[in-house]
């Protein structure tokens, strides 16, 4: 008689390969593991020790300083709220877009990835640069303000916190396409017919059927803009001044002046924030971490 043939249990069967597969994904994520760590993580360790010594030995001191003396929390204060504008701004502005394009033909998607692809060709330090010009007294925009209105109409547009935002949002916005464009491309497109056809109106429709499909790489892509808008450098320099001072910025001052132990503190206290807002989106997500960064749209 002949039948079927079923692997043996005793031998594992295919669960044996499954296992096996299992592990050996885990033993291969071990050499970037340690790459990651020799190259990133070590080196910080003596960094982070400078801040909790001095010439005495072992201080609190100046994790201490870093709350108790103005500068230091103040300029935290500047870094993480127009992280948060930027973000925000940036997954506001794409999210719209992705929508609208994931529904195009294929040959608008194209036009659209590779016009965001193209972005990324150009320095930042020329965009802020372009930010300058278009911001200056003499620039396009002054100078139609002050035909329509009149020169004494032209605000204070350069050294201003709206001028870093805007130049941050534009720089930021790519990031955020790349991390969302993917998600709306793979909604369940039956989900959203259903939801219409059962006579929900378009606002239930996005938020039963649409937004939990999108919710985590959108979280995902404002996790990715704010952590690097947290670290920002050249293009608060240039157009915020001496008025819109970052973290980056009053390290590199620390730096410059040999406050090694004052910019060990302040960069240990930025990576501690952007490590709690990276658990604060997991935790609140209750997804883990990898799921999250993968954009699920389960």
């Amino acid at each position: 008689m002949t039948g079927t043939s079923r692997p043996d249990p005793g031998n594992g069967g295919p669960e044996r390969f499954v296992r096996f597969g299992n592990t050996g994904k885990r033993l291969m994520a071990w050499p970037g593991f340690l790459l990651v760590s020799a190259i990133v993580f070590f080196p910080m360790i003596p960094a982070f020790v400078a801040a909790f010594a001095d010439s005495d030995g072992f201080t609190l001191s100046y994790v201490l300083g870093f709350f108790t003396e103005p500068p230091h929390l103040r300029v935290l204060g500047t870094t993480i709220s127009v992280a948060l504008i930027v973000s925000v701004a940036s997954v506001c502005l794409v999210l719209p877009a992705c929508m609208f394009v994931a529904e195009r033909p294929g040959a608008i998607t194209k036009i659209f990835v590779a016009s965001v692809v193209v972005s990324f060709w150009i320095s930042i330090l020329v965009r802020t640069f372009a930010w300058q010009v278009l911001l200056s007294r003499s620039g396009p925009i002054a100078g139609t303000i002050g035909d329509v209105f009149g020169a004494e109409a032209i605000p204070q547009l350069m050294y201003t916190r709206g001028a870093v935002i805007a130049a941050m949002v534009q720089i930021m916005v790519p990031y955020a396409t790349l991390m969302l464009l993917p998600a709306t491309r793979q909604i369940d497109r039956d989900i959203i017919l259903a939801a219409r056809v059962m006579g929900a109106n378009p606002w239930t429709v996005f938020r039963k059927a649409y937004w939990p499909q999108i919710m985590h790489a959108t979280l995902a892509a404002w996790l990715l803009t704010f952590i690097i808008s947290m670290g920002f450098f050249v293009t608060p320099a240039l157009l915020g001044g001496t008025r819109e001072i970052f973290m980056v910025m009053l390290i590199e001052s620390e730096l410059h002046s040999f406050n090694i132990s004052w910019a060990a503190t302040d960069s240990l206290i930025l990576m501690l924030t952007m490590a709690l807002a990276a658990g604060l989106v997991v935790r609140l997500t209750d997804l883990p971490f990898n799921r999250l960064v993968g954009g699920a749209t389960k």
